[in-house]
């Protein structure tokens, strides 16, 4: 509605400079307005998948029951520690589960309490 005030108002001999910026700056915002646009209406790729690794299939490796693993839990039993075949092994496939989803901690800064 700007616009046509402006051209009604301007006499059709005179038009003042000052008008012509003006014009000429809403013409060049509604263009990149509109190059804006077209531009967004693209695929987006910015999901999570862009940002983990692919999921790779592990196959558990079974374990005889006279094997401690390397990574392994231990519990509180009176004033010793005993091995925990049970709590490793949820570990373990808690790792498996987040390996097979594609998570990782590489690059990050991890916090490992009740560790060594």
């Amino acid at each position: 509605m700007k616009r046509s005030t402006e051209l009604e108002s301007l006499d059709s001999s005179v038009i003042h400079p000052e008008t012509i910026r003006s014009m000429y700056t809403e013409f060049l915002k509604c263009l990149s307005l509109n190059s804006r646009n077209l531009l967004s209406t693209g695929p987006q790729c910015h999901g999570p998948s862009s940002k983990f690794l692919r999921p790779v299939q592990i196959q558990p490796i079974a374990l005889s029951s006279d094997k401690t693993p390397l990574l392994h839990l231990k519990r509180n039993v009176g004033s010793s520690w005993v091995y925990s075949s049970k709590l490793t092994t949820l570990y373990l496939d808690a790792l498996t589960e987040m390996a097979s989803a594609g998570i990782t901690f590489e690059h990050k800064n991890t916090l490992l309490t009740g560790v060594g």
